[in-house]
């Protein structure tokens, strides 16, 4: 039951990251550690008893909700789609990319407790 709520609590914090995310990229600011962060604070208010299984969920959601609010926000001139900016990953701007880490890891040990 603690993993559903903390399931649920990473994505919900994840997707008010994203939102936020989006809104701030449209005025031209880059908050990339948002989703991240959102998934770990969410699993933190969900559940009382954190452990290694809450930070991982909290990584999972993070990790998944990143990508996709990028690859929404910033897609490739060549082709916008997901599947291409997947396998193009590795050429997005390195600061984005260590804004993303950066929050996915805060957000597994805000979550881990």
């Amino acid at each position: 039951m603690d993993l559903a709520k903390a399931a649920a609590g990473a994505i919900g914090g994840a997707v008010v990251g994203a939102v936020v995310f989006v809104l701030l990229a449209r005025i031209g600011l880059h908050a990339g550690m948002l989703m991240g962060a959102g998934a770990g604070w969410g699993v933190q208010l969900a559940v009382r008893d954190r452990n290694l299984a809450t930070g991982v969920i909290a990584l999972i959601a993070g990790l998944v909700s990143s990508v996709l609010a990028e690859w929404h926000c910033f897609p490739f001139l060549a082709d916008g789609s997901l599947p291409y900016f997947l396998a193009h990953l590795h050429e997005v701007n390195f600061i984005h990319l260590l804004l993303l880490a950066g929050g996915v890891v805060v957000g597994f040990f805000w979550a881990k407790g």
